[in-house]
């Protein structure tokens, strides 16, 4: 299954190949990041070995120097030199962040952003199968308003009861809670508030600031 995330939710992603012992030139990986993600260049990027000798990269360089949805990073790892001759299998790990952007493609929920990598060196190419996470987001859009009583003539001192209802109709796979909603209503200069009641699933916590 996919794993689900929310807007403004960080992804670590791993990415993993095993190499043959020897020494390996022009070692480049680039990450294929579908828009709506962001690459974070946010320091926390990683190369790391599991290998039993002094497996060693000669650089690690980042590309590009700026990053908006969809950029895909090369990771420029130089000379990647495994030493370990023996029957054991050793693996180049590349570990960065990356952010689901509060997009209007992101937005509606249910969506699949996939990832994969293509691994180059000594003029030869590798391509990784894709991975996916699925956006999750809350869905708000049957709010209503209904007055009590329900048609005037609507007289001085006389008081009228307005109702505003509405849900998170977030089904499936791209579902979410929602968090921190405000509702705000407005009401005429010709209307005096006299008191508000909410009802609420037990799970909430409801502020009146009215």
């Amino acid at each position: 299954g996919f794993e689900r995330v929310a807007i403004g939710e960080v992804i670590r992603y791993r990415l993993t190949t095993e190499f043959p012992e020897g020494a390996w030139t022009n070692v480049q990986i680039t990450d294929t990041i579908d828009a709506g993600l962001l690459f974070l260049n946010d320091g926390t990027a990683s190369v790391s070995y599991v290998c039993d000798g002094s497996c060693t990269n000669s650089t690690f360089a980042i590309t590009p120097a700026v990053f908006a949805s969809g950029t895909d990073p090369v990771f420029n790892l130089g000379t990647v030199t495994n030493p370990d001759n023996d029957a054991n299998a050793e693996y180049l790990i590349v570990e960065f962040n990356a952010l689901m952007l509060n997009l209007a493609s992101n937005n509606s929920g249910g969506f699949t952003r996939n990832n994969g990598y293509t691994i180059s060196f000594n003029g030869a190419a590798v391509t990784s199968p894709l991975v996916g996470v699925r956006v999750a987001e809350p869905s708000i859009t049957n709010l209503t308003k209904t007055v009590s009583p329900a048609a005037g003539p609507y007289y001085p001192g006389e008081v009228i009861t307005y109702t505003l209802t509405y849900s998170n109709g977030a089904t499936g796979v791209g579902r979410a809670t929602a968090f921190d909603v405000f509702l705000t209503d407005a009401l005429s200069s010709d209307l005096d508030l006299q008191s508000v009641s909410v009802t609420a699933p037990d799970v909430s916590t409801v502020t009146n600031t009215s």
